[in-house]
């Protein structure tokens, strides 16, 4: 009977985690959306600072599946469960999906939503700068 009831509360806690961190993608890419196009960063910053702090005692707030991955496999697995890490990342990609498309209802015009440059000529740039910036985000997380 204990186990039952141990069992219900890590359902309900792990619900309330991958619903924090639904919103909080969602809120992250709602506000990447809406402000990257007067490319002014300030109010994502501030955002993104306040997601953050909101988010860390419930979910951890990593709002980033390779943040996700990160503490999927690191050492000491015992602290992240896998499993918990791909519902996570799921719930991530749910959050993200809903917030590219209220920016697309906000943002008429699609905002950075809308293709700008031509695929070929950047691809590699951008491959690298994501690599980069992936690496620092998660080294940060892991610190």
């Amino acid at each position: 009977m204990q186990s039952d009831a141990s069992l219900g509360k890590t359902i309900r806690d792990s619900i309330l985690i991958l619903i924090f961190e639904f919103l909080g993608t969602l809120f992250l890419a709602l506000l990447y959306n809406c402000t990257s196009q007067y490319f002014d960063f300030t109010g994502f910053l501030l955002g993104v600072f306040v997601l953050i702090i909101f988010g860390a005692k419930i979910s951890g707030s990593h709002y980033n599946p390779a943040v996700t991955l990160a503490f999927m496999f690191r050492r000491d697995v015992g602290r992240f469960s896998r499993i918990l890490g791909i519902a996570y990342i799921i719930f991530q990609f749910g959050g993200a999906f809903c917030g590219c498309l209220l920016a697309l209802l906000f943002n008429q015009d699609g905002g950075n939503l809308a293709v700008q440059e031509p695929v070929g000529e950047h691809v590699v740039q951008a491959m690298i700068a994501e690599a980069v910036g992936t690496f620092f985000l998660s080294f940060l997380y892991l610190t």
